[in-house]
């Protein structure tokens, strides 16, 4: 019966609306214009529903807590270093390219024999994109543009979330766990990531809103669309929600809405892909049994990390929530063996049910070995939520007042000094928070800063370089070269590769070309064909026979023209013998932006920034090698 009870810290019945709440505050509303009435109305249904359940304290209005995170997100989406996966740029933001602009590279993933990779979840991004082009934009800020976009819907799903978190865990925990939100530099770059563990992370935690409040229609449908849209592995956050509305509603209700929300989503997405493959696939369920089956080798030919690096990565990208989780452990033992941390068994369970899918995935994905931070997109929003309610709860226990009792006489509970106990402890708590707050604000500010002077070189050399060094039409300065589709200007990397910002960065007449290395052929991903007569049928066109999944390179990725070469793209701290394998007499460096030798740094000052920040890091540079044999300057 417990589980059918509603918290007693709430008030009975359905939390009201904005509107009945306000009239009752303010009276009869002053006169406003259709249009003010419109948005007033629009904030209130979307963003609104359950602000004031007459719960005690107080907390930013839904509509200022979007407002910050929305500006959390897009600065993060715009002065996080680009790329933060090299994974996002050769599987997302070079399709989208080739989708929008009709070239771009592909990897294995993309061929038409593997197909595990979604056309349908770039759909979005291309139509943004085009708007934008379509609105004058060039392709650098279409790119911004597609970013921000994703920015926004994360800045609304955890609007949603804090929202949510307002009527199920109270006031003063809402408050911790919005601040937790904009001050975690996780979320500062998933937000805008162009990854389907990102879109997961936007979807799930819309889902985990819709489900704190008894939604568990709306819920089942976000966790759908993570799953089947985005990220399969994203049903595991689902797990949880399943058991409980299947306990509230029925198997029969979660069954229904599970099935007709999966085949809406299934049938056009098997359309689509079909298309674009050439065949009838369905890429969700191709990546789900590549890595549960560990077909071709399996994800773990790419790397394997211990145990540790995702409690260190949860640290990096969850600071002070992260550790108020860790923290959150002890309470349930100290509740089991010690004093009660819950007097009542609702809010025990509330716990249990609704921070149980944190738990879930790290039970998932941890064991792997194969691990990425990445990975760890989907519950960036549900650490902020329970280092909130751990927090809270530890502040509850430590600082709750404590009500004398008069001798035993009497029999009756003496008056407490007005005051005293009471007003202490609520100062104590509010110190905590405050404390709490502020240590994850500077962790936060003291992080990003460090990523952002160390690494946003990588991609500022291919704006400085197409910037100074080429005319808008894409031609080199200083040279009667014009490239053309037959043509093209010739950019080459070595071990740079994965700095590689993507042809959003480039014009339309350049290509990337990667130099084979002496030691080893990982794999590299090949040009689709030309869009001709279609994308459709560039996407659908086999891969060379011996693509494969073993991280095994085939001739036909590399370039073993070094003299066909019109620029390399190197870094300093690399061998230049390798890394720019011609003369030095036709060397001429044309763009150089400072960058972290992350190598040779030591970690705590290459993962935050300190006021010795540039003596503590070893520095080098990123630099743009002209060839002056390949293109010698005229005149």
């Amino acid at each position: 019966m417990a589980l059918r009870q509603r918290r007693r810290t709430r008030p009975p019945g359905h939390p009201p609306r904005l509107s009945s709440v306000s009239a009752a505050k303010a009276g009869a509303p002053p006169r406003r214009t259709r249009l003010g009435a419109a948005t007033l109305r629009f904030v209130g249904l979307s963003f609104s529903r359950y602000r004031d359940a007459r719960l005690p304290g107080w907390t930013p209005n839904p509509a200022t807590a979007f407002l910050l995170l929305s500006v959390f997100h897009v600065a993060g989406a715009l002065l996080s270093p680009f790329p933060a996966d090299c994974d996002e740029t050769m599987n997302y933001w070079e399709p989208l390219h080739y989708l929008v602009h009709g070239a771009g590279l592909r990897t294995w993933e993309h061929a038409p024999a593997f197909a595990l990779r979604s056309y349908s979840f770039l759909y979005p991004a291309a139509v943004v994109a085009r708007l934008a082009a379509m609105g004058g934009a060039d392709k650098r800020r279409a790119l911004s543009t597609v970013k921000v976009a994703l920015s926004l819907a994360a800045a609304a799903a955890e609007a949603l979330l804090y929202d949510s978190t307002v009527w199920r865990f109270g006031k003063p925990t809402a408050r911790l766990c919005l601040a937790f939100l904009i001050t975690s530099p996780g979320l500062f770059r998933a937000g805008g990531e162009l990854l389907p563990s990102s879109f997961a992370m936007i979807a799930t935690t819309a889902a985990v809103g819709w489900w704190m409040v008894g939604e568990f229609s709306m819920a089942i449908m976000g966790m759908a669309v993570a799953a089947v849209v985005g990220w399969p592995f994203a049903a595991a956050l689902g797990i949880p929600l399943a058991v409980h509305a299947s306990y509230r509603r029925g198997v029969l209700f979660v069954a229904r809405v599970a099935v007709t929300a999966g085949a809406l989503l299934t049938v056009p997405l098997v359309a689509v892909e079909s298309l674009h493959y050439g065949r009838l696939v369905i890429p969700p369920l191709n990546l789900l049994l590549y890595n549960v089956i560990n077909g071709e080798g399996g994800p773990n030919v790419f790397g394997v990390a211990p145990w540790t690096y995702y409690a260190s990565s949860l640290m990096l990208n969850g600071t002070v929530a992260a550790a108020c989780v860790a923290a959150g452990v002890l309470l349930w033992h100290i509740h089991g063996y010690v004093t009660p941390v819950w007097p009542r068994m609702s809010d025990m369970l509330t716990r249990v049910i609704f921070l149980s899918p944190l738990w879930v995935w790290l039970g998932v994905f941890w064991p792997q070995p194969h691990k990425e931070e990445r990975f760890l997109a989907p519950i960036y929003p549900l650490l902020a939520l329970s280092g909130a309610v751990s927090l809270g709860d530890w502040s509850s226990l430590l600082f709750r007042p404590r009500v004398p009792v008069a001798p035993a006489t009497s029999g009756t509970p003496a008056p407490a000094h007005p005051g005293s106990r009471v007003s202490l402890g609520v100062v104590l708590s509010t110190l905590v928070s405050l404390a709490a707050v502020a240590l994850s604000a500077t962790l936060f500010a003291s992080r990003e800063a460090a990523l952002h002077l160390g690494y946003t070189g990588h991609h500022a050399v291919y704006e400085s370089f197409t910037r100074t060094e080429l005319q808008p039409d894409g031609s080199p300065r200083h040279s009667s070269f014009v490239p053309n589709g037959s043509h093209p200007l010739n950019l080459c990397v070595a071990s740079q590769w994965h700095r590689f910002p993507s042809h959003w960065f480039l014009p339309a007449t350049s290509r990337l070309r990667f130099l084979r290395p002496s030691v080893g052929s990982p794999a590299m991903p090949l040009y689709y064909a030309p869009a001709v007569p279609s994308v459709r049928t560039g996407t659908a066109a086999a891969a060379p026979a011996a693509v494969n999944g073993r991280n095994e390179g085939v001739d036909e990725q590399w370039w073993d023209n070094v003299a066909a070469c019109h620029y390399f793209v190197t870094n300093t701290a690399e061998d230049q013998l390798t890394e720019v394998p011609i003369d030095g007499a036709d060397r001429m460096v044309v763009a150089a932006e400072r960058v972290m030798d992350a190598a040779r740094s030591p970690s705590p000052w290459r993962a935050f920034w300190t006021p010795d920040h540039g003596k503590r890091i070893v520095w080098s540079e990123a630099h743009v090698v002209r060839n002056l044999g390949a293109l010698p300057l005229d005149g």
